[in-house]
């Protein structure tokens, strides 16, 4: 296993940027642009075998992604992103009139929109967990549960704001005892935190790559769980939803069989530049380990911690180690000027509900925290 010093050669702005904002984008791993680079050059060349090499990516990416959640490549599609995911189940679970989806009042919008729009067309009932202290409780869920009609719960597992983290298994095993579906967004956590989907049950994962996989927009993954509580069955299908064998001579038949793993969900043709960006980025992700990626990560966010607990800051994120995340969020007097001041300074960090989101990955350093400390400390206010 490489060490994170080797690892943190993977990229090109390390030398004059601190980046802690992997929750907003990934930054492009050298090698991104290396594939990149090598399939135009291959386009240029009117390469034939740029099909078959790509099919061959996508089996592998998919592994690749499975292998981080620990699930099985087969049971993983490829989707442009998290609300391509989102929108696939919530119409694939072709829920009734009256029927009621529970959302989070704190939710990123690529989640409630989608469940919002759905529930004005099919006549769904939304029923809106609060939140007051920017999560819900076990305990505000289960009254939710228990009121009739009940049918998905449609969840980030780390929120984008404060970064609370759910705990999944808890939380999964209460809507199966009402029978009620569990759709998770783990945008903001997988790749940078430890998930095993197959041991929490949960029915369905939507994740993009571009943030903490280090992908692109235009990319993402979708896990859905052959035992899920109800069946998800797409509202509608590509012709690469078919199994052509891998081979297009014959492309006017109309018996070919669709597939019955995760290919039925897929939409083609398949962004061959974007495979790549997601091949750079798992391709670190697993170098790194997701478990050796969470204990740098808490090393770093524990400094600044440390720090803000004597400063006039005041820490929105949680301490508990079954909720802590890779992110972590303060406010306090004048932050937007902070934020804006870090900026200038070359720190890269999100200013989300009036709190600076902070969110490192496994190639920061001690060294970088300890500077983005020190231009806190000289903040002129």
């Amino acid at each position: 296993m490489k060490s994170l010093t080797a690892l943190r050669r993977a990229f090109a702005h390390t030398g004059h940027a601190v980046f802690f904002d992997h929750a907003s984008y990934g930054p492009l791993p050298k090698k991104a642009r290396q594939l990149i680079d090598e399939l135009a050059a291959r386009y240029q060349q009117l390469d034939r075998t740029i099909d078959q090499d790509s099919f061959n990516l996508l089996r592998q990416i998919k592994r690749d992604f499975a292998r981080i959640i620990h699930t099985r490549g087969d049971e993983v599609s490829f989707v442009p992103n998290t609300t391509t995911g989102t929108n696939l189940v919530l119409l694939g679970l072709a829920l009734r009139r009256g029927e009621r989806i529970i959302l989070p009042r704190v939710e990123f919008p690529s989640l409630s929109y989608p469940v919002l729009y759905l529930a004005r067309r099919q006549g769904l009932q939304v029923e809106m967990l609060h939140c007051p202290d920017g999560f819900y409780t076990l305990d505000s869920l289960k009254k939710a549960l228990r009121r009739k009609g009940a049918a998905v719960l449609a969840t980030s597992w780390v929120q984008y704001f404060n970064g609370y983290r759910y705990d999944v298994d808890e939380i999964v095993k209460l809507c199966h005892e009402y029978g009620v579906f569990v759709l998770l967004d783990g945008m903001q956590g997988i790749g940078a935190v430890p998930l095993d989907a197959k041991k929490s049950g949960v029915d369905a994962v939507v994740c993009g790559a571009a943030k903490w996989l280090f992908g692109s927009t235009g990319g993402g993954f979708m896990y859905l769980d052959p035992q899920a509580v109800r069946r998800v069955t797409p509202a509608s299908i590509s012709w690469l939803s078919a199994d052509w064998g891998y081979s297009f001579g014959d492309l006017q038949r109309l018996d070919r069989p669709l597939y019955t793993d995760g290919r039925f969900f897929e939409w083609g043709t398949y962004p061959y530049y974007n495979l790549r960006l997601a091949q750079a980025g798992l391709e670190l992700i697993l170098a790194a380990g997701v478990s050796r990626t969470y204990r740098q990560i808490c090393l770093l966010l524990d400094q600044l911690m440390k720090f803000l607990d004597h400063s006039p800051y005041v820490i929105a994120s949680s301490r508990e180690p079954q909720h802590r995340s890779a992110i972590l969020s303060f406010t306090g007097p004048a932050i937007g000027r902070l934020h804006q001041y870090l900026t200038d300074h070359k720190f890269r960090t999100s200013l989300r509900e009036q709190h600076i989101r902070v969110a490192p990955h496994f190639y920061n350093t001690p060294a970088e925290m300890r500077k983005f400390i020190a231009a806190i400390k000289k903040f002129p206010g």
